[in-house]
């Protein structure tokens, strides 16, 4: 091997030797925060998909850390003097933080949007309209984004300017999947019970059992339309309600598309499970039929305000309320312009592309 093979060897080893090697399943951090000498930043894991809390080590103002990441999570950065600053994790991304203290920039992944966002709110606070406007907008753009739990948060759960007036709204522009998180759950709950249950609205969050004891709420349907239907064996209207639901039900079960057929649930208003049971048997109910056996106390019964059987509510696959106390031919109507607008959808994302 010739001198000067051995050389550019020497040369590229070293040049290896001295670049950052990032492992793949992690998130890269670095940056300089004015202020700071040799410090601690703490990074805490706000949601379930980083449950940790990790120390990064600062000296002279700089610092760099990789964080292994599976997927997209919140966290939040401490400074020493206190303060909290968002930060989106996600793998691969590699997250650059400037600034000091108390004016942080952080960029790379989701979270150029989120400061991008932050600091026009900052320019807004005076103008709830303006503000309302800007965080709505945010969220249509993001409405499937573990972000869009940190603005519902900041903006509609933390008593700013457009607190709760706005926040069923703003809960209206997330997909189905995001309100499993538990804080979009608890302010579903409570925009739920402040406000009338009208068409338009969505509808509460809820978790009943079914025959088997299994737990069912809506995301148990995704990208579904759904009939709630209000019942209990021991009104005789709203059984016959039901039964006249079943041929609704055989008619959509043909339906191969699955997004395009009616899911319906049964919430029964029963107190014993025996004639429960027996009623679901008896009227050939073979729809998800649940119950947990509070009648009237139920959850669900109490948001909703119901307070006469039978009852029921058509939500579209977004959770928003279609119809109320509807026939099987109203229904049907309903479905065919929910459908008419979720292929109107389809075709306005395509197109985007």
């Amino acid at each position: 091997m010739t001198r000067r093979v051995l050389y550019l060897l020497c040369l590229l080893l070293t040049l290896m030797g001295g670049c950052h090697h990032q492992p793949l399943n992690s998130c890269h951090i670095s940056g300089e925060i004015a202020g700071l000498s040799h410090d601690t930043l703490l990074l805490w894991g706000a949601d379930h998909l980083y449950p940790h809390i990790d120390t990064i080590p600062v000296v002279d103002g700089r610092f760099q850390a990789d964080i292994p990441i599976d997927t997209l999570a919140e966290a939040v950065l401490y400074t020493p003097d206190g303060r909290q600053h968002p930060l989106y994790l996600e793998r691969g991304a590699q997250l650059r933080i400037t600034g000091s203290t108390d004016s942080l920039t952080v960029s790379g992944s989701v979270n150029d949007s989120i400061y991008a966002l932050l600091r026009s709110a900052e320019a807004l606070k005076a103008d709830t309209a303006q503000l309302r406007t800007l965080v709505l907008s945010y969220l249509r753009r993001h409405p499937a984004e573990a972000s869009s739990v940190f603005v519902i948060r900041h903006f509609y759960a933390s008593g700013t300017a457009i607190h709760d007036a706005a926040a069923d709204e703003a809960l209206r522009e997330l997909a189905p999947l995001m309100r499993d998180y538990p804080l979009i759950a608890r302010l579903d709950d409570y925009t739920g019970k402040y406000t009338s249950i009208t068409v338009g609205r969505n509808i509460p969050t809820f978790a009943l059992p079914d025959t088997a004891g299994v737990v069912t709420n809506r995301f148990t349907y995704p990208e579904q339309p759904i009939l709630l239907h209000f019942w209990a064996s021991w009104s005789p209207e709203s059984r016959a309600q039901a039964r006249a639901l079943r041929p609704l039900y055989e008619a959509q079960q043909k339906i191969r598309q699955k997004e395009n057929r009616l899911a319906l649930v049964g919430v029964s208003l029963d107190s014993d499970r025996h004639e429960w049971v027996t009623a679901i048997h008896a009227d050939t109910l073979r729809w998800a039929q649940l119950c947990n056996f509070r009648s009237w106390d139920t959850d669900l019964v109490q948001r909703l305000g119901i307070s006469e059987l039978p009852y029921n509510i058509l939500i579209n696959d977004r959770g928003i309320i279609r119809g109320i106390n509807l026939t099987p031919e109203e229904i049907e109507q309903e479905l065919k312009a929910i459908r008419e607008e979720y292929a109107e959808q389809k075709r306005n994302s395509r197109a985007r592309r």
